[in-house]
């Protein structure tokens, strides 16, 4: 029996070639679509939970002196957190932003390298190819690698018991104690390198520095509120007596200043953690859940031309059905004839999915330059888990056609009564949850467009391009202005200055100012710079003047950004005195140091002459030859270590990488979703017309023109989606709304987002549907009318 469903199946899809092409091919589009997606998702939703009790592992932070929370904490907490009753075991991490490793005569320069504590493979369940996670990092100056770095270093040998050197100002060699595995499974702390790290902290009631992250197991039982209440306490008997605070504990603990841990579950973290100085750049839950949300209306178009196009050849079924019920056939079996050929439908748009999804996600990873995952399809699992979802969108999408064509009256049908007004009100209800949904993803996409385009081009207070920055400049020592010297003598460079911290790095400097009237102080982001550190970085001085080195006064300058003048109350900064010994020179304008999904706060820059990172300012067509130079004066100076640097303007494009594949997916994904609409809207206004070419043949007679039955078709299908843009712009308003609410600095949702939205909508459907209805309307009314 289920073989002759097939045949028909097979048939019904044969003899209807047209419609059945368009129902696969945008079943497949619609699901390839969705599968991309839904395998993104998943590989966002699944960082860091295939570790053993990834469930219990939670990471502590810290956050003091107004500076917001940040996700590292003290050096010290581990030690003092494995005695919590609380925690089983506790362990650190020390991020590096690069090394220069040595292996025999080979240099090499690695970048995802961590210190890590002797205990941290315990928590942390990384499989291990060679040695074992319970000797891991156990004996002084050791070192696990990754299996990539095992292949690279010591290819066709065992890695264990080989010994890798640190270069730099103090080398070291570690000794090789373990390998752990590559897999593909996500996480938030994946690196090559985890070297053994003894933390020598100098006094343990230092608590007011952040540059560990620190992870705690908690015992089977303990909740993290029960955590969080021991932290609490913690912070009351223990660091609140260190600090010197000159208020009860309870004032002090309500305010934004004061010292408090911040607890994060560790598969948490990738997704939701907006805390400072993350050990990597993270995922967004709202882009999360907005894909998830296009993904399910995609799915929901493609379900809907399906239905459509289903009902709209009701007619010719009908009869079918008619006779099957006349010679006995049952609506059971009907009903089971119609969802077979619904699945194989789904089916046959599943092969098509499974070749289109590998080239939409090639193509939007070329478009967005951001990988989204190393593989579409991670096993054999996931296809067989893809299967069934589609046979069962397939199933879902055909419950309404076969339940309605299999009610038909054999004798009302084989006679010709078969009312139409029902059908075409539900299928132009259809074409209006579709063009609902075509219009909020265009609107949304030229909304998020716009945010980013604000970001990109808004004045940042300073000027980010043709600056270079040479991260590693401080291992020049004291040749620092000998070859910055020799730096300004080149062509095309017209400034540089050495800081302690460049806008949009991951350090952190605050400083707490206070004016001769304020009781307590204000804690201040600070940067410190050369004299030419606010020329080279472009700052706006509105009052005052720069640093000058020739005036020895200067070392006890401030220059403070407009917020912290407003913030300290200063009515005339300019010579002002704050914390009894530094004197305000002047005021900057606000700049961005971070991403503007922050307010800016209150900064200021101190006068300093050495500095950790060198920031080159240029102005040349060459670039290229001009770094080249740059890398070869640094090779004379430092042969043993290569130069470290990059763009300052990059540095600020990766802060709004997120909003940037929000966009562009965003943009890949509405396209498809308007030509899933289109498909439909295309096949639907093909039959209606062929249905109509009597009715069109008579008006012509009558003396309709051309274009007053062009007029009089496309009006037909104009209704629907006339009314979807009504219900469309006030859901995507309300929803945009809400997504700017992220920003700190939004742009205005202005009127003709929305205009253009609904015009690309109108004009792709009479687009669409004017092809049909001006073939119909040229028809010869002789040809129309004949009857064969």
């Amino acid at each position: 029996m289920i073989k002759n469903y097939l045949k028909i199946a097979i048939r019904n899809v044969r003899r209807n070639a047209v419609y059945s092409f368009i129902n696969i091919f945008g079943f497949g589009i619609g699901l390839a679509s969705a599968i991309v997606i839904g395998l993104w998702v998943y590989q966002e939703w699944s960082y860091d939970r295939h570790f053993e009790h990834a469930d219990r592992i939670y990471r502590v932070g810290v956050g003091f002196m107004n500076i917001g929370d940040m996700a590292p904490g003290p050096p010290q907490f581990s030690e003092f957190a494995r005695d919590f009753p609380e925690v089983e075991k506790a362990t650190f991490l020390n991020q590096v932003g690069s090394l220069t490793v040595k292996v025999d005569n080979r240099r090499f320069e690695e970048q995802r390298v961590f210190f890590a504590d002797t205990t941290f493979f315990e928590l942390f369940s990384y499989p291990f190819i060679e040695g074992s996670r319970e000797a891991a990092l156990r004996q002084p100056n050791s070192v696990v690698i990754s299996q990539r770095i095992a292949s690279k270093y010591f290819s066709g040998s065992s890695a264990v018991g080989k010994t890798i050197r640190i270069e730099g100002e103090q080398p070291q060699e570690y000794t090789v104690s373990g390998v752990v595995k590559e897999t593909d499974n996500p996480s938030h702390i994946k690196a090559d390198f985890w070297f053994r790290l003894v933390p020598t902290v100098e006094s343990k009631s230092h608590w007011t520095s952040a540059y560990y992250y620190n992870y705690v197991l908690l015992r089977e039982g303990v909740t993290e509120a029960d955590f969080k209440d021991r932290l609490k306490q913690f912070v009351e008997n223990v660091i609140y007596p260190t600090l010197n605070i000159n208020q009860p504990y309870e004032e002090w603990a309500a305010t934004d200043a004061a010292y408090r841990f911040n607890v994060m579950p560790l598969t948490e973290i990738y997704l939701k953690s907006d805390l400072r100085f993350e050990l990597t750049a993270g995922g967004n839950i709202n882009n999360i859940r907005i894909f998830s949300v296009i993904a399910l209306f995609i799915i929901i178009l493609a379900a809907v031309n399906f239905i459509n196009l289903t009902t709209a050849r009701s007619t010719i079924r009908a009869r079918e059905v008619g006779i099957r019920k006349t010679l006995g056939s049952s609506r059971g079996r009907l009903i089971l004839q119609f969802l077979s050929e619904s699945v194989l439908t789904s089916l046959l748009a599943l092969a098509i999915a499974i070749g289109l999804s590998e080239f939409f996600l090639t193509i939007f990873e070329s478009y967005t330059g951001v990988e989204l995952m190393d593989r579409l399809y991670q096993d054999f699992s996931q296809l067989l888990a893809i299967t069934g979802i589609t046979i069962f969108i397939g199933l879902a999408a055909g419950i309404y056609p076969a339940f309605y064509l299999s009610a038909f009256q054999p004798v009302r049908v084989l006679k010709g009564y078969i009312s139409s007004t029902n059908r075409s009100l539900f299928r132009s209800s259809l074409v209006v949850i579709q063009f609902t949904i075509a219009v909020c993803l265009l609107a949304g996409t030229g909304i998020v467009y716009r945010q980013l385009h604000y970001m990109q081009t808004t004045d940042r207070g300073i000027n980010t391009e043709n600056v270079v920055i040479i991260r590693n400049a401080g291992r020049l020592g004291n040749q620092q202005d000998t070859f910055k010297q020799q730096l300004l003598e080149k062509s095309g460079i017209e400034h540089a200055a050495y800081s302690n911290r460049i806008p949009t790095s991951s350090r952190v400097m605050v400083n707490t100012l206070k004016t001769p009237v304020m009781n307590d102080g204000l804690p201040v982001q600070s940067f410190f710079g050369d004299a030419d550190y606010l020329e080279t970085m472009g700052f706006r001085l509105m009052q005052g003047r720069d640093f000058n080195p020739e005036l020895a006064s200067d070392t006890a300058a401030v220059i403070l950004n407009e917020s912290a003048a407003a913030a300290l109350e200063l009515e005339n900064p300019v010579g002002a005195t704050l914390n009894d010994n530094l004197r305000v020179i002047g005021v900057v304008s606000d700049f961005n140091f971070e991403s503007m999904r922050q307010q800016i706060e209150p900064a200021a820059i101190l006068y300093d002459e050495e500095g950790s990172r060198l920031a080159v300012k240029f102005n040349t067509s060459t670039p290229s030859a001009l770094l080249q130079e740059i890398r070869q004066q640094w090779s004379s100076f430092t042969p043993d270590e290569p130069i470290e640097y990059y763009f300052l303007d990059d540095s600020y494009a990766k802060l709004m990488e997120k909003e940037n594949v929000l966009s562009r997916a965003a943009t890949l994904f509405a396209l498809l979703a308007v030509i899933i609409s289109s498909l439909g809207l295309y096949g639907l206004s093909a039959y209606m017309c062929e249905q109509r070419k009597k009715e069109v043949g008579i008006r012509k007679i009558l003396g309709a023109t051309a274009s007053n039955i062009l007029l009089y078709l496309n009006t037909h299908f104009t209704k629907p989606v006339l009314i979807s843009i009504l219900i469309a712009l006030p859901v995507s308003y309300l929803v945009m709304e809400r997504w700017l609410n992220n920003f700190a600095y939004q742009v205005d949702i202005g009127p003709w987002v929305f205009v253009l939205s609904a015009g690309i909508a109108l004009l792709i459907a009479w687009v669409t549907v004017s092809g049909q209805s001006l073939r119909v309307s040229l028809m010869n009314p002789i040809d129309s009318l004949r009857d064969e």
